[in-house]
């Protein structure tokens, strides 16, 4: 059955609103939104966003309103985030943990925005990056898992960010990733942090790959995803899968078998949404194309 019915929605503020008013009902095709890491800290439901335009990293409040942001610089005065992309609230060690897209790079930052550390560098060999896309932990905090998608490989690391495996199919044979594992995109451990799913924007299906990278199998039905992106597992081992392109939220069993359609009502409505991430209290978040947050 389908999931509709909006709890309240909340639309990023365009620059020239800094105060994050916002009085018109829809963002012009030019001004469409560059915003994609979504992931909440279930302790205060807090969400946090990344803003690739604004090189941004942004707080909100569960009720809409924003509570911080941090686009850090060097002591150079350059950025020290170039068009983040992926971000995940490690719960076990209190941190963000978030794809630094452009400088090819995993960052740890506090919830408050201050830099830790990182780890990762431009390059082929095992632990480099090429833009990468996504990020998640562990529910135990022990492993992080990257979609390092210009070089189509899984990587995983452990909490420090030294290199333990990676999963590829380019890499043994390239005759075949075009059909399995092209283009990673979204990244999920599941809830006992021994599976991990990857949602594939070439392929348009879901990868299930378990945590010793023997295997991977997809998990939906061909043709009924089309561009999926973020991707994310609920309360109840759930999966959700942010399917872009048909503008809806597909729930399905660990198995692939759907649950639901999560979906609006038809004014508002979803509008190319591009990420999700669970909240307590059994709530989702949504993000859309146009830099709009539902919750369900």
């Amino acid at each position: 059955m389908p999931v509709q019915g909006i709890r309240f929605n909340w639309r990023h503020p365009q620059p020239s609103h800094p105060q994050g008013h916002w009085t018109h009902p829809r963002l012009a095709e030019r001004n469409k939104s560059k915003l994609w890491g979504l992931n909440a800290d279930l302790q205060t439901n807090n969400i946090f966003y990344t803003d690739r335009e604004a090189h941004d990293v942004v707080c909100v409040h569960p009720a809409g309103h924003t509570l911080f942001k941090f686009s850090q610089r060097s002591s150079s005065s350059k950025r020290l985030l170039r068009r983040p992309t992926g971000i995940a609230y490690d719960s076990e060690h209190k941190r963000l943990v978030i794809a630094d897209k452009d400088n090819h790079r995993i960052c740890f930052f506090t919830l408050d925005g201050q830099f830790i550390s990182s780890f990762g560098s431009w390059g082929h060999a095992n632990g480099e990056l090429q833009y990468p896309w996504d990020v998640s932990v562990s529910p135990n905090g022990q492993h992080i898992a990257v979609t390092d998608s210009r070089k189509k490989r899984i990587q995983l690391f452990d909490r420090f960010g030294n290199f333990l495996n990676k999963y590829t199919i380019f890499e043994k044979n390239p005759f075949e990733y075009k059909n399995e594992l092209d283009l990673p995109r979204g990244i999920s451990f599941d809830e006992t942090g021994s599976n991990l799913y990857v949602t594939d924007f070439n392929v348009n299906n879901v990868i299930h790959i378990p945590l010793d990278f023997s295997f991977h199998r997809k998990m939906v039905p061909a043709g009924k995803l089309w561009r999926p992106q973020g991707i994310a597992v609920d309360w109840l081992g759930n999966v959700l899968i942010v399917d872009t392109r048909n503008h809806c939220v597909r729930q399905v069993t660990s198995q692939g078998d759907l649950v639901s359609n999560i979906t609006c009502t038809p004014d508002p409505s979803l509008n190319f949404p591009v990420n999700v991430t669970t909240l307590a209290g059994g709530f989702a978040a949504v993000l859309d194309g146009m830099g709009k947050i539902y919750i369900f």
